[in-house]
């Protein structure tokens, strides 16, 4: 499974619609990724999708060319503990 990690731009400057550019983006993105894997949410102000490995150059291509979105990265998901943060961290090393 892969995490990306999209940061909204524009956005976070619209006042009291903010909330409709919010889904706007949102379901542009699930509708780029259609036929894919991918799971689309937006939680904090950031967009995160998940996939499968096989459907990660697809997530990268829509996040290329997706308005909206000022950048993008590639995450890995682990426990919220000191511990697992280290051990990802040395075994990505």
């Amino acid at each position: 499974m892969r995490t990306f990690l999209g940061k909204i731009g524009e956005l976070t400057l619209k006042g009291s619609n903010k909330k409709f550019f919010e889904n706007l983006l949102v379901s542009n993105t699930r509708h780029y990724l259609k036929g894919t894997t991918a799971k689309t949410s937006l939680r904090a102000g950031r967009l995160y999708i998940e996939c499968e490995d096989s459907d990660g150059e697809a997530v990268a291509e829509c996040l290329d060319c997706l308005i909206g979105i000022t950048g993008w990265a590639e995450a890995i998901t682990v426990e919220k503990n000191i511990a697992a943060i280290s051990e990802e961290v040395v075994r990505l090393c």
